[in-house]
């Protein structure tokens, strides 16, 4: 019977393999293993050895201790799973310099999702409308409000090469 942790590192070695769309064959040749070794690991019927944790971290990019999230270990307590789409968007997120484009960003999200519609102060009088009847509306907004960001970005990115 698998120990449980096993279990938890091979799930999290498939979904960051996956996330980056990696195939077992190509993480196997990388880490100088079969991809049956590689599908043993993430099925936990395998223990992965410290070297080998370590190296599938590099190649994957990831810290060591993201394939251990959900194993009860983090020293930061239990964190949110995140399906593949929305840790490709987090790390996209992340990547972004302009704060104009981060709040665009949340603005949209915030908008879609229908959560904390009060924070979006620019939208405040078309939240009051009901959600059903000006979906295009809603929508139609959500990229003005980018196009305005973007100009913002875009002066940003002026100013910075005016330095």
């Amino acid at each position: 019977m698998p120990d449980p942790v096993d279990i938890i590192v091979g799930r999290n070695v498939r979904q960051f393999r996956a996330l980056r769309r990696v195939s077992q064959l190509e993480l196997g040749e990388a880490l100088g293993l079969t991809f049956q070794q590689i599908q043993k690991y993430e099925k936990g019927a395998n223990r992965v050895s410290a070297s080998k944790l370590h190296q599938i971290a590099v190649f994957l990019d990831v810290e060591i201790s993201a394939l251990f999230e959900g194993a009860g270990m983090s020293p930061f307590g239990s964190r949110v799973e995140l399906s593949p789409d929305a840790y490709a968007l987090a790390l996209s997120y992340d990547k972004l310099n302009s704060p104009a484009g981060k709040e665009a960003v949340k603005t949209i999200v915030t908008l879609m999702t229908g959560e904390a519609a009060e924070t979006a102060a620019c939208f405040r009088w078309a939240i009051r409308i009901p959600t059903e009847k000006h979906d295009l509306f809603k929508i139609w907004m959500i990229f003005r409000h980018m196009q305005v960001c973007m100009w913002s970005w875009r002066d940003d990115v002026r100013q910075d090469i005016d330095r």
